[in-house]
């Protein structure tokens, strides 16, 4: 490049792109990114799908339970303990509150768990 002050010509080096430069790292750094936010998103998918899992293994188990009190309540009521029959239908009452709430938290973690993996495709997709 020529500049031209005061009758004097000078060349004064041409200055390298360093956009080209800077854009290739950041491209190379978004790309890290992107990777670092799929593993996150794929071990969350992870963890809600595992605390899904045992949140139906507590369901069957508040199911049996559940049952086992139903059982023992119509034996008591049979034999005439109709206090202990009350008392084993009250805790059936408070097992089959937590069933409800285990069911929906399931509900909830499932659709987590769909939205993370949706999110994984979309990320990786790009």
């Amino acid at each position: 490049m020529l500049v031209v002050n005061c009758g004097a010509i000078g060349v004064l080096p041409r200055r390298p792109p360093w956009t080209n430069v800077c854009l290739c790292s950041a491209s190379n750094i978004g790309t890290d990114q992107l990777r670092a936010q799929l593993d996150q998103l794929h071990s969350e998918a992870n963890n809600a799908r595992a605390k899904a899992n045992n949140a139906r293994l507590r369901l069957m188990r508040l199911s049996e339970a559940a049952e086992r009190l139903r059982r023992q309540a119509a034996i008591s009521v049979q034999t005439g303990k109709e206090n202990e029959a009350r008392e084993l239908l009250f805790q059936k009452k408070k097992v089959m509150q937590a069933l409800e709430k285990s069911k929906s938290r399931i509900e909830l973690l499932d659709e987590l768990s769909a939205k993370l993996n949706e999110e994984n495709t979309l990320l990786y997709l790009l």
